[in-house]
């Protein structure tokens, strides 16, 4: 019973640590699509500008 207990301990801290850093890489992924959605957000307001002052 105890090696049991000691082997679910194990397990669980090596859970926590895959978790933490799958985590890690989507937050990583979160902050590259934030980037990506600021220029496309800057790209549109450029283009709306240009078509309501008449440029090209």
């Amino acid at each position: 019973m105890i090696g049991l207990f000691g082997w679910l301990v194990t397990d669980i801290r090596n859970l926590r640590s895959e978790v933490r850093a799958d985590i890690g890489a989507l937050r990583g992924d979160v902050t590259a699509l934030r980037e990506r959605m600021a220029g496309m957000e800057a790209l549109m307001l450029q283009s709306s500008a240009s078509e309501e002052f008449g440029g090209p």
